[in-house]
């Protein structure tokens, strides 16, 4: 049975209750041990078994809130570790690949890291804490690339069964704002779309998703779903939105005002010197244009609107790898690993999320093995409709309640109850006004 479980936290919903609930390690640890052993969730996984863990390690903290809404809260991830611990698994792996800028040393903290070892020790299991990228920033100005060994990727090309073909036509041109479009250009074209996946993903028995709950500026809501990028090596590999420089038009932003084009030429030029001065110079350019530009909340450079068709059908396209890929890099008919998702939603994101997030006190931790119907719920209980949100659009529109079963606080609820429970979010400043809930959920209709 598909199954999502939704838990209040047991401390009153505002930021200083439940930054402390965060801080209180023991009390998080014991609430989440009563909670994976009240649902079973972890009951049909047998011992010697290779563990990933993956939470949402986006970036370092900048801003005074972002140790509780940017990233899966490092508390969370320990008392996980420890839980899987007791299943007396042959390995733990802890990975996730943050954007290249991000500073790994300042993403984790030394007293995470000192638990790791201490739990390493007593437990004598492997526990390794692991960098997917292949490409990041050393220093100002200095991209390091072939970070890991090649064998520490396996490559996916899903042809023309990706999401993504049925935008591939001729002219198209994917971009990932920041990154080479050349290369992005290699990995997705007509009839070939490739993904560098981390190994460790792969190799794994049961991959344990550890999502922060947050808006996204161009997904609408990321959780279980989106948070298996974090999964891919290179970021050149991703598409996050379509030119709309191309003849056949894209969706980086609405229409086809000349000044906005202009500046987004610019803006592509720019990647292409990613790492040089040149780089500085195209970018300010873009900028300056873009100054000139009609605005709206719609127009960004980056995708970052409702009318995104792009990155959902990328999103789906690795959930796909990492739930039916094989070591030798092809698509089984079979699911190949177990799939776990505890989601983050103790504090959420909201806002300009991913990456400029508010804080979001939902007060709220939801498990499930379903992440799509996961994705859905939680949706719901931000105040969105799924049925506006491109990445949960089919699910929401062929609903059916009898696939699937939804516990709130340990009771039963229907997908209609959902209402009741809902903490309205602030949506990203291009879904304003296009994603808010009001209707019922029958069967779908």
């Amino acid at each position: 049975m598909n199954t999502v479980w939704v838990y209040n936290v047991p401390c009153d919903k505002d930021l200083i209750a439940l930054n402390e609930f965060y801080s209180n390690y023991e009390n998080l640890r014991i609430y989440m041990f009563g909670i994976f052993e009240r649902t079973g969730v972890f009951n049909d996984i047998g011992p010697k078994k290779k563990i990933l863990l993956k939470p949402n390690w986006v970036y370092h903290d900048k801003n005074e809130t972002d140790e509780f809404c940017l990233t899966t809260h490092q508390n969370v991830v320990l008392a996980v570790l420890e839980f899987v611990l007791l299943l007396n698994p042959i390995s733990v792996i802890i990975g996730d690949s943050p954007l290249q800028s991000c500073n790994w040393e300042l993403l984790l903290s030394n007293s995470f890291k000192l638990k790791i070892s201490e739990l390493q020790e007593i437990n004598n299991i492997p526990i390794n804490i692991t960098d997917f990228r292949n490409e990041k920033w050393e220093q100002e100005r200095v991209l390091q690339k072939n970070c890991r060994h090649e064998n520490d990727y396996i490559l996916f090309d899903l042809g023309a069964d990706s999401m993504l073909e049925p935008l591939s036509i001729q002219d198209k041109i994917f971009i990932v704002g920041d990154y080479d479009i050349k290369e992005t250009i290699k990995n997705h074209k007509k009839g070939s779309h490739k993904y560098l996946v981390a190994r460790e993903a792969i190799d794994s028995d049961v991959v344990i998703n550890l999502p922060k709950l947050k808006t996204h500026q161009k997904a609408g809501v990321t959780n279980g779903l989106k948070n298996y990028i974090g999964a891919i090596g290179e970021k050149a590999c991703l598409a996050h939105h379509s030119s709309n420089l191309c003849q056949s038009g894209g969706d980086c932003f609405p229409g086809n005002n000349f000044i906005r084009k202009g500046a987004e030429y610019f803006n592509e030029i720019s990647f292409k010197y990613k790492g040089e001065f040149t780089y500085y110079i195209f970018y300010y350019m873009a900028a300056l244009i873009w100054q000139f530009a009609p605005k709206s909340n719609y127009a960004s450079l980056t995708g970052s609107w409702y009318g995104n068709d792009t990155v959902w059908r990328m999103v789906l396209d690795i959930n796909k790898i990492i739930s039916f890929g094989t070591l030798d890099g092809e698509i089984s008919n079979t699911p190949q690993r177990k799939m776990i998702t505890i989601s983050d939603a103790i504090i959420g994101g909201q806002g300009e999320g991913p990456l400029k997030p508010m804080p979001y006190t939902m007060g709220m931790i939801s498990i499930s093995n379903n992440d799509m119907f996961l994705d859905f719920v939680m949706t719901e209980l931000m105040g969105f409709d799924s049925r506006k949100i491109p990445l949960l659009k089919s699910f929401a529109d062929t609903f059916d309640t009898s696939e699937y079963q939804l516990y709130f606080d340990g009771k039963i609820i229907s997908a209609n109850d959902l209402n009741n429970y809902s903490i309205k979010a602030i949506p990203p400043k291009g879904w304003i006004g296009k994603i808010e809930r009001y209707y019922k959920y029958v069967n779908g209709k």
